[in-house]
């Protein structure tokens, strides 16, 4: 027996929670409640399973939050390029990209 992290949202347009197994290509369900998913989910996995183990594209880690500061939309006088992402590696330094 092997165990998955599932990564879940509910949809704001059906109000479904969908959930995916990050890095598991196909392994992705939704349903009306949590239990639904996770039932619907195990079964997505097994048929998977039956085609051989899966080769993971990505490791989950974990969640952040983010706060957005109005007040830093300038920096000593330089608009920030809203363009650039904020990511914070598994080392936990954050770095602009």
């Amino acid at each position: 027996m092997r165990t998955y992290t599932a990564v879940v949202e509910r949809c704001a347009d059906t109000g479904l929670f969908v959930g995916y197994v990050p890095g598991f290509a196909g392994a992705h369900s939704q349903g009306e409640s949590l239990d639904e998913l996770n039932k619907n989910l195990q079964e997505v996995i097994q048929m998977l399973l039956e085609e051989g183990e899966p080769s993971l594209d990505s490791q989950f880690v974990g969640t952040q939050t983010v706060t957005e500061n109005r007040d830093l939309a300038h920096v000593q006088g330089h608009r920030i390029d809203r363009r650039r992402v904020c990511t914070a590696p598994i080392d936990g330094q954050t770095k602009l990209q």
